[in-house]
């Protein structure tokens, strides 16, 4: 599971926070499944987009600049074996594990609104805000 505190950091309301489920998008080859999303404390409906690879979470109120939100996703992972889309960026080929971008991800709000265009199989495929990060393994 992933535990997010996200605060709104752009100028205007938001009426939904996304998260982009990288595993899901065709280039990657590999899969994820959210098991439940928890907004505040309390289970959050939510809506896929984009072959499953945005998860679009409608808020009940809209966060106000500088408003935040504690956001806990329960999620699996599958890997692919000897992934021949893209270059590899997702798989696990001859013993090395590469997953980049493997957990739920916010995308970059923008004066566009969210970005969350299907990742392209080679390239740079993520396009998001710096975080910062305490991983704990379990």
């Amino acid at each position: 599971s992933e535990r997010l505190l996200y605060t709104n950091n752009e100028t205007v309301d938001l009426k939904e926070v996304y998260f982009r489920l990288f595993p899901n998008s065709p280039g990657y080859g590999g899969a994820m499944e959210i098991d439940r999303v928890i907004v505040n404390g309390q289970e959050a409906q939510v809506i896929y987009e984009l072959s499953n690879s945005a998860l679009e979470i409608p808020l009940a109120k809209p966060l106000a600049p500088g408003e935040r939100l504690d956001i806990t996703v329960d999620f699996l992972v599958s890997v692919p074996q000897d992934n021949e889309q893209g270059y590899g960026q997702f798989s696990c080929t001859d013993g090395v594990l590469a997953t980049p971008n493997f957990y739920p991800m916010v995308p970059v709000h923008d004066d566009e609104g969210w970005n969350i265009e299907l990742a392209p199989g080679y390239g740079d495929a993520v396009y998001s805000d710096t975080s910062l990060y305490l991983v704990q393994l379990t």
